[in-house]
């Protein structure tokens, strides 16, 4: 995606493109070439670091929960193994979808710190 106007650059959290080209008139080749860098990095993010920390974070937990759910309950091995590995799919999903709201934040944040330093 080519961004001309500060409008088009507004508008990268909500059309998500998989690369962006700054080619702002204002600005020389260099800065042109060093914001698109940023925004790429960010757009390259795809929320699946925050989803397997989560994961991690979350899994000890799970674990105790299995050893509870078997020595205290009637449930089944199938029962406790699928309570388990769907809780690691809900647990990543979550960390996945919280992964690519704190993307779209980080952009949003960086369009106002474009705006400050380049005075568009």
């Amino acid at each position: 995606m080519e961004i001309q106007t500060i409008d088009d650059l507004k508008l990268i959290s909500k059309k998500r493109p998989d690369k962006v080209t700054l080619r702002f008139s204002a600005l020389d080749d260099a800065q042109n070439h060093d914001w698109s860098k940023q925004f790429n990095d960010l757009l390259d993010e795809c929320g699946c670091s925050s989803g397997r920390q989560f994961i991690t974070y979350a899994a000890p937990f799970y674990i105790i929960l299995i050893v509870f759910l078997a020595a205290f309950t009637n449930l089944t091995k199938p029962v406790i193994i699928g309570v388990f590995a769907g809780a690691i799919v809900v647990t990543g999903v979550a960390g996945k979808i919280v992964g690519l709201r704190q993307r779209n934040q980080k952009i949003d944040a960086l369009i106002n710190q474009f705006l400050k330093d380049t005075n568009l």
